[in-house]
């Protein structure tokens, strides 16, 4: 099986930080990578579907798209996700089924994640490298 080197993409804000711990619901981190968003937020689900060296043991070994709890009482998580089909698949199986979807992500990188999709910016600033917030609608 593959296993990654520990890299970490997104380095939340403070802002970010306080925002999803405002939110009172179970945020599931999808492609969670290392695992450092559990130190930061109250209530979260780490999952990714690739190892990596030193990644803590709360991120669970599972692909988002064999997730199923996803619904009313938790919001899906993709920030500075890997990019390509699989982004937007999650997307459309969490909103599938009731749950809110939130993409933090680069300017750059929106043409290839969020192309064709129904989205509401919500903050900038919300990373280290001037990530910025969005909900995703529809997809």
């Amino acid at each position: 099986m593959l296993t990654l080197l520990p890299q970490i993409f997104f380095q939340p804000t403070k802002k970010f930080i306080d925002w999803a711990n405002n939110l009172n619901l179970t945020i599931v981190d999808c492609g969670a990578g290392m695992g450092h968003l559990s130190k930061c937020l109250d209530n979260v689900i780490c999952i990714d579907m690739i190892p990596r060296e030193g990644r803590d043991p709360c991120v669970l070994d599972m692909d988002a798209l064999e997730f199923e709890h996803f619904g009313e009482k938790c919001v899906a998580l993709l920030a500075r996700p890997c990019h390509g089909d699989w982004v937007q698949q999650v997307f459309r199986k969490a909103l599938d089924k009731g749950s809110r979807v939130f993409y933090a992500g680069l300017p750059r990188n929106y043409d290839m994640d969020l192309d064709g999709c129904e989205v509401e910016k919500l903050m900038s600033d919300v990373g280290e490298e001037g990530e910025e917030l969005w909900e995703i609608k529809r997809v």
